[in-house]
Formats: C-alpha cells, sequence, structure tokens
C-alpha cells in the first residue's frame, strides 16, 4: 500500500514492511470496494521479530484500524487510519486477566469487520479497555463508520502489475525513472500530463488520459493517475456512538452482523452451534446506545457436517446472495443422508454467505509410526481450515448449507522461501490464513484474508465454484444450549 507508514513511536527505526493483516472486503455502489485492515506491531511478521519490538519484547500492543478505498481492478486508490476513541488498556499485578503476564499495555481496534447495515456501514472489532483498578474489559465493540470523500488533489495508484491502454491515454513521452518521485515531477513539469505509468529504474512513461481510462496486464509497473476520482479524506467513530458489549466469557471475539437495522442489530455470536444474538439499541441527540442484548436464535447443524467437530470459528459474515446469483434450484444429497431419505433443496433466496475455519493443532501420535523428529518439528504447531456456509437471510438465521474445508495455497511475501523449496507439482497452504471478507465482483467472490497475521491477500473465486462447494444441511432449530455437549 504505497505511501503507508507505521505511525511514529512503533518502532525506533523505519520498518521496510508495514504489517497489515485480516482485511476485511465491502462492495459500494459504484463497483469499486473498501477495505479495513488491522495494523500491528505484533510478533506475526519476521521483520517485526527481528527488530525485536514487537509487542512480545516492548510489552505494549498497538494497533491501528486502516481503511483503503480499492477500484473495481481491487488496486489501492486511496487510504486513511480510522480516528477512534481511546481504547487502551493498562495491566497492573492486580489485573485480573492472563493478559498481564505477558503485555503492560494494549492500544486500538483489532480485527475488525466492516458490514452494511440498513442505512449505514458498521464496523466491529475486538478492544480492550480498563472498567475499574483491577477488571479488565476484552470484548467486542461497535459503531457505525462514518466516511468523508474528496476529490483526488494529488497521485493515487490506479492499478498495480497493469499499464494504462495507448487507445484511452495519449504518450507524452518518458519521464525520470530513477524514483516514483521523480517520475511525478516530470509529469507535473508538463501541463497536459495527467498520469503515467511506471517500473523503477526502468522505464517512466508520460500520459494525457480520458477520466476513467482502462488498462492490460502488464507485471511489474504501475499506473498512477492525477485528480478527478473521489479519494478517502477521513473516517471516524464517534465516542457517543460507540457500543461495548459485555464479555461474558472472558474474551469475545469475532462477531460478525448479519443484519443492521436502525433500532435493532442481529450478531452471529458462534458459528457451531450457531447463536445468533439481538442487540436492541436507542439513538438520540445524545448519540447511540445498548438498551438489551440477548440471545435469540440458537440452531444446530447435523452431526456429520465436517466430521462432528466442534472446533468451529468464525470468519466473516454476511455476503448477501440473491436466488439469481446462486442459481441453485436442483435437489442434491443432504449430508450424512441415506439412499432412503429425501432429497434435500436450498430454501429460495437471498441467503446470507459466509466463511469460517477450523483451528488444528497437532497433537502427540499425529505423525507416521517412528517419525519422531517429524512430531518434534510440529507438535503444537497450528494450520487454518477454511470452509464456506449459507444461512438463511430471516430469522432464525440458520445454517441450511456447508461446504467441505479448504485452504489457500502459500503466496504470502514471508512464506516464499518454503514455496521455493516445495518439490514439482507439491502445494502447501499458509499455516494461519484468516478469511475476514467477502465481496461480489461481477460474478467473482472476492475472499479477503490475512495471513500469519502479518500480511494480506485478495482471492477472486468464480461464485459457481463457491455454489458448487456447498451442500445443503437441515439445522435444528430451537435448541437449547443447556442440551448441548460443548467438547
Amino acid at each position: 500500500m504505497p505511501r503507508l507508514a507505521v505511525p511514529e513511536g512503533w518502532f525506533s527505526r523505519p520498518m521496510g514492511f508495514v504489517p497489515l493483516f485480516n482485511p476485511s472486503l465491502l462492495s459500494l455502489q459504484d463497483g469499486t470496494f473498501l477495505v479495513a485492515l488491522r495494523m500491528s506491531n505484533g510478533q506475526g511478521c519476521p521483520s517485526v521479530r527481528a527488530a525485536r519490538e514487537s509487542s512480545m519484547d516492548t510489552r505494549i500492543c498497538r494497533n491501528e484500524l486502516v481503511l483503503a478505498h480499492l477500484g473495481e481492478d481491487l488496486a489501492v486508490r486511496s487510504h486513511v487510519l480510522v480516528e477512534m476513541p481511546m481504547l487502551r488498556c493498562r495491566f497492573t499485578a492486580e489485573s485480573q486477566t492472563a493478559g498481564r503476564q505477558f503485555l503492560d499495555e494494549v492500544y486500538g481496534p483489532m480485527d475488525a469487520r466492516i458490514a452494511w447495515g440498513d442505512e449505514e456501514i458498521w464496523v466491529l472489532f475486538y478492544a480492550e479497555r480498563n472498567v475499574c483498578e483491577v477488571e479488565v474489559e476484552r470484548g467486542m465493540h461497535a459503531a457505525p463508520l462514518h466516511i468523508d470523500w474528496a476529490t483526488c488533489n494529488g497521485w493515487y495508484l490506479y492499478a498495480t502489475d497493469a499499464a494504462f491502454l495507448p487507445s484511452q491515454c495519449s504518450w507524452l513521452g518518458s519521464g525520470d525513472p530513477i524514483s516514483l518521485e521523480s517520475c511525478q515531477r516530470s509529469c507535473e513539469a508538463q501541463k497536459a500530463c495527467t498520469a503515467f505509468t511506471f517500473r523503477e529504474g526502468v522505464a517512466c512513461e508520460l500520459r494525457q488520459c480520458s477520466e476513467r481510462p482502462k488498462v492490460w496486464p502488464l507485471v511489474g509497473w504501475q499506473s498512477w493517475h492525477r485528480g478527478g476520482d473521489q479519494c478517502l479524506e477521513r473516517a471516524f467513530v464517534k465516542a457517543e456512538e460507540l457500543l461495548a458489549f459485555p464479555a461474558a466469557h472472558g474474551v469475545e471475539k469475532n462477531w460478525n452482523l448479519i443484519l443492521g437495522e436502525k433500532l435493532r442489530l442481529f450478531m452471529e455470536y458462534f458459528i457451531e452451534p450457531h447463536i445468533v444474538l439481538t442487540a436492541s439499541l436507542w439513538r438520540n441527540d445524545a448519540g447511540i446506545h445498548l438498551a438489551r442484548l440477548e440471545q435469540s436464535f440458537v440452531s444446530r447443524w447435523p452431526y456429520e457436517v465436517l466430521h462432528g467437530l466442534t472446533n468451529v470459528r468464525g470468519g466473516f459474515c454476511c455476503l448477501r446472495l440473491s436466488d439469481e446469483l446462486l442459481q441453485i434450484r436442483t435437489s442434491q444429497r443432504r449430508i450424512g443422508g441415506d439412499d432412503d431419505e429425501e432429497n434435500l433443496e436450498l430454501p429460495p433466496g437471498p441467503l446470507l454467505l459466509g466463511a469460517g475455519h477450523l483451528q488444528r493443532i497437532r497433537s502427540p501420535f499425529d505423525q507416521a509410526p517412528g517419525d519422531l523428529s517429524r512430531f518434534r518439528r510440529q507438535a503444537k504447531s497450528r494450520t487454518y481450515h477454511q470452509f464456506f456456509y449459507l444461512l438463511r437471510a430471516s430469522e432464525p438465521f440458520d445454517v441450511v448449507a456447508v461446504s467441505s474445508e479448504w485452504c489457500i495455497t502459500i503466496n504470502g511475501h514471508f512464506s516464499q522461501h518454503w514455496a521455493e523449496v516445495l518439490a514439482p507439482g507439491e502445494e502447501a497452504c499458509e499455516s494461519i490464513q484468516f478469511v475476514a471478507g467477502l465481496a461480489l465482483r461481477g460474478s467473482e467472490v472476492v475472499v479477503s484474508y490475512g495471513i500469519n497475521d502479518c500480511e494480506s491477500d485478495l482471492l477472486p473465486l468464480p461464485l459457481s465454484e463457491v455454489v458448487a462447494m456447498l451442500k445443503p444441511v437441515r439445522s435444528a432449530v430451537n435448541v437449547s444450549l443447556d442440551e448441548l455437549e460443548m467438547i
């Protein structure tokens, strides 16, 4: 992300790599996107660990929320730091939480999700705050996200790994390719120049472009444009609109907004069993207030789904899919059904698409007999597997389809070494990958995901392939949590 810097005071010297991960994606009406990313000094990035200035070294965990505007080609056009009310937690010897064993202070929002409500964009995130001298609240928060836009007066990155089509942009000559700044100055020296394509040390091609020029793929090149478009000017959360939800079980994380109404929020609290919370709100001139938070619906999918695993964790929900987009009206066999059982179809759309994950932790005897060296290398290590699911778009918001497990092959900057040592034809997935956003782009579902608590990436998938992965299930509704055996 060009020209994005870590806030002053995080590190003693500038970092060559800015840690940005767990991106949450949201589509806008004009076909562009917003993405919210977590910036942190956590120990996920090797460069931060090597600097000996991660949160585990300094005992101060710092976080910021970055909001970026992406074009239809998913290239970054502009970005801002989201202005937040003070979110701070200081641990003392008397603090009644395990966090004090590793940290002295925690700042800022973590692992945010952005989603459309009826009339506004909501942001949900995890944060830690002091509620008294010894008690620490470690839980979920939510608020409307306010955004101010402005006409882009300066330069913005129009597309990466791409160049402007000559038919859309007249060539004005070549500029200084020594650096990005020198290329910009070359363009600014010509009154007619409104854009340029650049490859550091190789070329700086000056252009006069139409308002929304098209590009063609060209690996290693950047296309820059000046003015004309809308850029993010400011993004902020108002203190009087920030809702803090009770942390009933020590730490509450990864809630998702199913449906946001003016005076009511339906939130996904847990995937399996599928627990839906309802937050009743009241609004006045002083802000937004939480009137009541209650458990509204509990359902459970069949035991055979994902082999009866209970270590099911939230990722992102929900992307609304119309009946036309789903294009599934053919009968499919229910998971775990016998031959004489009825065929099961999905209910009529719209339905809500989500992505969850399973965190698998290797344990003793999870290795070939006698291969003790392999066990010592992998014992207690983690790997994440993802899955898609569909919810009914109306109450009780039960799960109506689940996919098989899947993972994303190695693609992170810091994972390339492992990709290079794989045998020909061999594939491997990132150890930690976290889907935090889903958005539609034409006939594609764009998956936004974090890599190893360090990096972010976007994965466009054909919607038809995603839908084909989903198998209808019939969830039991009105389930009592008192009757569930939680493992």
